[in-house]
């Protein structure tokens, strides 16, 4: 089978997984937070989510410098992901002191067991490296194999990360996915109709690029008390 075939091959095969995993994603996310606030995030994620699946299987395709392009993209996200995570302690202290921790959401369950089934691809992709390196060790490039490992394994450790995380109100602002944004940089608030534990926070973001909302499902035991205190720091709530 040529070359060309194999990266026609690849392309296929990657758009029509995009297409079940967006599919699924739109599914979920009109269950959790409803078509209107699933529609927003969806504008803001499709193109991160182009730039990332182009990385992860397309770039790869592209012979030896295919595989240098990719590990340099690898090493960038490991780093990245280990330096964000690293330094949260920080950036959470300088939120301010406690006045409200929700616990974890319905979005951070949901992320936790994404990043279970990231764990079994990391083990998988593990295997696969492992079995390569010790029957073709002249024909595999150990360094390539054991940077892809780093890769998926970061990979799970920040989704189940993630999915630990717990959503803070603070003196200073709100914490929630190991971000914190502050109560200066909140334009508005609005709770979907849809679905009334929902909260949909529109923000300045640091670069004008990232996404200007914030969508959360608040627990529903919680849902009185953070709207009083977003109520009290947040200009007007939106439509």
């Amino acid at each position: 089978m040529s070359e060309s075939i194999v990266v026609a091959l690849v392309a296929i095969g990657a758009v029509l997984l995009a297409g079940v995993i967006l599919g699924v994603s739109y599914f979920v996310g009109c269950n959790l937070y409803g078509p209107k606030a699933t529609q927003r995030n969806m504008r803001y994620f499709l193109p991160w989510f182009a730039v990332g699946w182009a990385i992860a299987f397309i770039i790869p395709t592209f012979g030896q410098w295919g595989g240098v392009r990719w590990g340099f993209f690898a090493l960038i996200y490991v780093v990245g992901v280990v330096a964000w995570l690293l330094s949260w302690p920080l950036r959470e202290k300088a939120a301010g002191s406690l006045l409200l921790n929700a616990g974890r959401s319905q979005q951070n369950k949901l992320i936790f067991w994404v990043g279970i089934c990231e764990v079994a691809v990391a083990a998988f992709i593990t295997w696969l490296a492992v079995t390569s390196l010790m029957n073709f060790p002249e024909e595999t490039d150990a360094i390539a194999q054991v940077l892809q490992i780093i890769f998926w394994w970061t990979v799970a450790a920040f989704f189940l990360a993630i999915g630990l995380n717990k959503l803070k109100v603070r003196e200073n602002g709100i914490c929630f996915m190991y971000t914190f944004i502050s109560w200066s940089r909140m334009k508005s608030y609005a709770w979907e109709s849809s679905h009334p534990n929902t909260l949909t926070i529109q923000y300045t973001p640091f670069i004008p690029v990232l996404p200007g909302y914030m969508t959360i499902n608040i627990p529903k035991r919680h849902r009185d008390e953070i709207n009083r205190l977003v109520e009290a720091h947040i200009p007007h709530q939106g439509s």
